[in-house]
């Protein structure tokens, strides 16, 4: 029996180390941080989006993925914002910013140049409303 469990318990983390290996997407399991405030926070998120609606939002709020050099990207993203400031990058692996979402634009389209984990960064100051956005790879 005690056999039994402990090659159970083996073959789930092999599992899982295959999966986050060879996924296009990282599967980690805290793939999204956040910090500063947020009250009446509301956040729905999955491997290709994240958003939420908040009464108040100051701090980040930041999601890893992964993409490979060659993948067409298309962000989809719209934002509400009531009161104080929203704005919403795409950094590198780098931390370099490589897009600062237009409020006044809803699609973003652009090829990756290199493999690597890539970050999507809210940053909120005094703001109140709301933001989605998602990606599709091509």
């Amino acid at each position: 029996m005690k056999k039994n469990i402990i090659i159970a318990l083996l073959i789930i983390v092999v599992s899982i180390a295959f999966l986050k290996i060879n996924s296009k997407y990282d599967i980690g399991f805290n793939t999204t941080t956040h910090s500063g405030v947020q009250i009446g926070w509301i956040e729905h998120s999955g491997s290709n989006y994240i958003g939420a609606k908040y009464t108040k939002f100051s701090g980040n709020l930041a999601k890893k993925v992964k993409f490979k050099e060659g993948d067409g990207v298309t962000f989809h993203y719209e934002s509400e914002v009531e009161a104080g400031k929203l704005s919403i990058n795409l950094l590198d692996s780098e931390g370099e910013t490589i897009i600062e979402f237009e409020p006044d634009k809803k699609d973003e389209v652009m090829e990756i140049t290199k493999t690597g984990k890539y970050t999507v960064k809210v940053i909120g100051k005094d703001t109140k409303g709301s933001f989605n956005i998602n990606w599709e790879v091509e």
